[in-house]
């Protein structure tokens, strides 16, 4: 399914994607992550929030890439709180060691809080990244903007600039079919 949603046969991944939920033994959401992906990738919301409830009624515990991919869309639709609510069910989900947020789509949750004058949403994220072990990672603290001189403090400056780095040291780590950035497209309307 990935080669075809890389290849945006997106009709074929769906048709593909049916095909498997009427003969799976066990609902695996990694599945569906790779269509969920390409809709928030393209700016298809409707379509994105309309396939993650057909997910979610599969009964079977989504994994945390799966919500941090719906955390996109609303950061995308700059709903802060949505996003993080997301994330938050992303930690609740994950184990440390299995997985850790997209440094992109944390930093651009930052940005959208910095944007938005929400530092209350921004000190929950820090307090999720701090309590998940995730800021004594330098490295990683430092992709999102919060090495140790700005940990904790309300003042968040994500820096723009830093989005190539970031990209090519995640990439790096990641190499499935994990979207790398956060780029918010409007859907063309035809």
């Amino acid at each position: 399914m990935s080669s075809l949603v890389r290849l945006g046969d997106i009709e074929g991944a769906e048709n593909l994607y049916e095909e498997w939920l009427s003969v799976k033994s066990s609902y695996d959401s990694r599945i569906g992550d790779h269509l969920l992906g390409w809709y928030a990738k393209k700016g298809d919301t409707n379509k994105a929030l309309e396939f993650f409830k057909q997910m979610a009624k599969s009964g079977q515990n989504l994994y945390s890439s799966t919500w941090e991919i719906l955390s996109e869309v609303h950061i995308c639709n700059q709903r802060i709180s949505e996003a993080l609510s997301c994330l938050k069910e992303a930690f609740m989900v994950g184990a440390p060691k299995t997985w850790r947020p997209n440094p992109v789509k944390v930093s651009a949750l930052f940005e959208l809080c910095r944007k938005q004058d929400d530092m209350e949403s921004a000190e929950t994220l820090i307090g999720l990244l701090r309590q998940s072990g995730f800021l004594e990672d330098e490295v990683y603290a430092s992709l999102i903007g919060l090495s140790d001189g700005t940990i904790g403090k309300v003042g968040l400056s994500i820096k723009t600039d830093r989005v190539d780095r970031i990209n090519n040291i995640y990439e790096d780590e990641n190499t499935d079919d994990d979207v790398s950035e956060v780029v918010c497209v409007q859907p063309t309307r035809g």
